[in-house]
């Protein structure tokens, strides 16, 4: 029998209008990925029965339930749908240089259909109602990539043996530079020097069972919006460092770019109101110091704002 090999796997997405029920018309696209966990835990019960043998008893089917995690490089062109699973619909504008703006609020999000097709084997592991919950990205590591945290209804049983688009659209990945990210307060030098930073954008949604005999997730909750992460500045006594000890809010402004011949494209989150949490400095070693602090987006007079820019038409 064929062994699946990992270099032959395709990653397809296509946006639901129907819950647990995939498009009728397959368009879908080709999602780069360099790790995918997401899959079925089946849940399957116990049976503790005493039965006069010194085994238990084979465990019986229960209700399974599908999450995981994607990893993918930062893809400035295809991290807008991810985009829009974490945060709803953006608003896009623009003619050439598109600018897509996404909602900053507690409306029920998208859901989609994700499908992991080995096609060496004849394998196509199709999961629908997927929802990302969670994303984050590190602004200056070398290697630009991203983590989506992933839950969804169910994963299609049996598994099908034929793919569901046999010609997704693909495109050319344009990928973040760490060269081109910038960490700031947006306007000013309050932070001082900062040489590196995350960020991480939390839905809090939690998937729930209804009694409605369906099986897995068929609810999806939507909890506290969270926008936070680190940063590591240099450690001056003042600065970002005290801010943090003083506990004054400052505004934060993260971009993630990359240019490529003419085109520069960029996905930006700008948070007006963050606190820096203080933490202990490390002192020790001969060369200089730098601080660590968590930070979390605060409520205030506006809301953060993420933007992507590039030249997708829409998403």
């Amino acid at each position: 029998m064929a062994q699946a090999r990992g270099g032959n796997s395709k990653l397809l997405f296509q946006y639901q209008t129907a819950a647990r029920t995939a498009p009728v018309t397959p368009a879908a696209k080709v999602l780069p990925f360099t790790s995918y966990n997401v899959g079925r835990d089946p849940r399957r019960q116990n049976n503790p029965t005493v039965q006069g043998s010194p085994l238990g008893d084979k465990s019986g089917p229960g209700n399974p339930i599908v999450a995981g995690q994607l990893k993918s490089i930062l893809d400035l062109r295809t991290v807008g749908y991810l985009l829009k699973l974490l945060l709803g619909q953006p608003v896009t504008t623009g003619t050439t240089l598109k600018t897509h703006t996404f909602p900053v609020d507690l409306v029920d999000r998208p859901y989609a259909l994700l499908e992991l097709g080995h096609s060496d084997i004849s394998k196509f592991y199709r999961t629908l109602d997927a929802r990302v919950h969670k994303m984050a990205w590190d602004i200056m590591n070398l290697d630009q990539s991203i983590t989506a945290d992933i839950i969804a209804g169910l994963e299609v049983e049996p598994v099908p043996s034929t793919v569901f688009d046999a010609a997704p659209t693909s495109v050319a990945s344009f990928r973040a530079n760490s060269g081109a990210g910038v960490i700031s307060d947006g306007s000013g030098a309050t932070l001082g020097q900062v040489v590196g930073g995350g960020i991480e954008i939390n839905t809090n949604m939690v998937g729930s069972e209804l009694a409605d005999g369906s099986g897995g997730y068929g609810l999806f909750s939507l909890g506290e919006l969270m926008f936070s992460g680190k940063i590591r500045a240099v450690f001056d006594g003042a600065s970002a460092y005290a801010l943090a000890r003083a506990s004054t809010s400052t505004r934060l402004k993260m971009v993630s770019a990359a240019t490529i011949g003419a085109d520069t494209f960029d996905i930006t989150v700008d948070m007006p109101y963050v606190e820096l949490m203080e933490k202990a400095v490390p002192k020790e070693g001969m060369s200089g110091l730098f601080v660590d602090l968590d930070w979390k987006a605060h409520t205030g007079a506006t809301l953060p704002t993420v933007v992507l820019r590039n030249d997708v038409t829409s998403y």
